[in-house]
């Protein structure tokens, strides 16, 4: 989905593109008005006359495709796309025939509107030089509207996804990230096949990692924060009947002191302590989502539940705490039951384990590595990194989809500009004759530019209308993309208009400022 979500985003753009090009062509094709009348008065017929205006069109679209393609070929190896792109990306067959396919409708987009305006244009008129080109005039300003609300809903898109994806960066993780280094082992079952081998292992490596020069603390989990989690294992209330499976909760295996080195406040009851070990009762200690979905209208700390597994034991587990919640399983993902239980209770053959420095957590890296070897040198460490690159990281898919549609916007932006300044300025050119007799008639400066901006702002009013429209269609389509931010946010709607309406204003005050400074003496002499 968010692959085509992308794709869309580029439509508009190639759609915002063709739509530019049609509006030119159709106020040039006012000046092609007597060569199309000359043509059918010596016998050519309508149809010819549009393949050769659909011909023109085939050399912008056919040129504009080629080099589309040899852009992308030479953009491909700078271009990376990790967390979106989920294959390797190659400009191969299968994309030289999406080209194709575009290009040819590109051709018909572009070509049509100037081929319907000529083939309805009055022969006699025409071949008198005075056939009124007010429908061409129309169908650009409709292209313009067009232009403008396709421009304003990428760019509200863009806006949601960067306020998004602040939201993800400014939402309180309920952890920590600053100076810890992580690193996962997994422990191969052949050569710890026992709950005990697994114990022993972690236990001497963490006292190895505690010893080493600069690192204040030494833990270890079955998942780190920010990182998606497998399990979840059913459970149910004690003394509460339920349907077996209905109570749901995601279990993370820690060491006793992980709550507080990676800065997991509890908020109610207590955290784990050294007496909680192998020969005690189990305990756990659950976030605060666990404690409002298994104890609505109780207080956790002090009840009991039990796994519904036949390895599970026979004895209920106590809840003693409850922290906050904790972005657990990923940046801008919902915050699911989950729980912390001791991996001195409940060994695990995967771990991360989490180091907290004194300074840089890099650089502790290599003599970790050799603690690590020193315990089992067959033991290797895989996904090194500090906490705060792990965030990052988990950042990454979000921060792809924001800046490709980011770019999307920007492009949409200035496709919109020059459209609205290309049209505009053809128009001004076409009225130069009547422009110039009302200048002769008295009209100031001032009162052209009056009239072409009235002219201007009426269609960018019109387009910024159809393009909020557009932008709460599209807002709907990227809401499962959205952290923090309504699809519909009024705050991003009104800025994004305001920027494209400056734009506008600025494309279309240029060709109104260029025909308040035209000379009537000079262009009536050259009528």
């Amino acid at each position: 989905r968010p692959l085509l979500v992308l794709l869309g985003g580029a439509m508009v753009v190639l759609l915002l593109a063709c739509t530019n090009l049609s509006g030119l062509m159709a106020i040039r094709a006012k000046s092609r008005f007597k060569e199309v009348a000359v043509r059918r008065a010596l016998g050519a017929r309508g149809r010819d006359i549009a393949r050769g205006l659909l011909m023109e069109a085939s050399v912008l679209a056919g040129l504009g495709g080629l080099a589309g393609l040899v852009v992308a070929r030479l953009s491909l190896p700078w271009v990376e796309l990790p967390a979106i792109v989920p294959f390797a990306p190659e400009v191969g067959m299968p994309v030289f025939f999406f080209t194709f396919v575009l290009s040819a409708t590109a051709i018909l987009f572009i070509g049509v509107t100037p081929a319907w305006l000529a083939s309805s244009t009055e022969l006699v008129s025409a071949l008198r030089g005075n056939a009124s080109d007010a429908s061409s005039r129309r169908v650009a300003s409709s292209l313009v509207v067009v232009q403008v609300g396709l421009a304003l809903s990428l760019v509200a898109t863009g806006g949601l996804l960067l306020r998004s994806l602040a939201s993800m960066r400014d939402e309180g993780l309920g952890f920590r990230t600053d100076r810890l280094l992580s690193f996962y082992v997994s422990l191969p079952s052949s050569r710890y096949p026992e709950d005990e081998d697994q114990r022993e292992l972690r236990r001497q490596a963490l006292e190895a990692f505690r010893r080493l020069p600069g690192v204040l603390a030494a833990e270890s989990a079955s998942h780190l924060p920010a990182t998606p989690m497998v399990l979840n294992l059913a459970t149910a209330i004690e003394g509460r009947p339920r349907p077996r499976g209905s109570l749901r909760a995601a279990p993370v295996f820690v060491s006793h002191g992980l709550l507080e080195t990676l800065g997991i406040a509890v908020v109610e009851g207590r955290s784990f302590t050294d007496d909680d070990s192998r020969s005690s009762p189990w305990v756990i200690v659950v976030n605060e989502t666990m404690a409002r979905t298994f104890w609505p209208e109780e207080d956790a700390v002090g009840q009991r539940i039990r796994f519904e597994y036949d390895w599970a034991p026979d004895a209920p587990v106590s809840v003693i705490g409850v922290t906050r919640d904790v972005r657990q399983e990923g940046v801008g993902t919902l915050i699911r039951p989950a729980f912390y239980i001791l991996h001195e209770q409940f060994p695990q053959d995967f771990l991360y384990f989490v180091l907290r420095t004194q300074g840089d957590p890099e650089s502790v890296t290599a003599s970790a590595r050799e603690q690590l070897r020193a315990v089992d040198k067959n033991l290797p460490m895989a996904d090194v990194r500090s906490m705060a690159v792990r965030l990052d990281d988990a950042l990454a898919v979000h921060r792809s989809r924001q800046q490709i549609v980011s770019i999307y916007a920007i492009g949409a932006l200035i496709l919109a500009t020059l459209g609205v300044y290309g049209v505009l300025a053809s128009i001004v050119s076409s009225r130069a004759r009547e422009l110039v007799i009302r200048m002769t008639l008295g009209a100031s400066g001032r009162d052209i530019i009056r009239l072409i901006m009235r002219r201007a702002l009426w269609e960018l009013g019109l387009g910024l209308a159809l393009g909020l429209v557009l932008a709460t269609a599209s807002g709907r389509l990227v809401e499962s993309f959205l952290y923090g931010v309504e699809p519909t946010d009024p705050t991003n709607l009104a800025v994004t208009s305001v920027v494209l309406a400056g734009c506008g204003i600025l494309a279309s005050a240029i060709p109104a400022w260029r025909a308040s400074r035209l000379q009537p003496s000079q262009r009536l002499r050259q009528d």
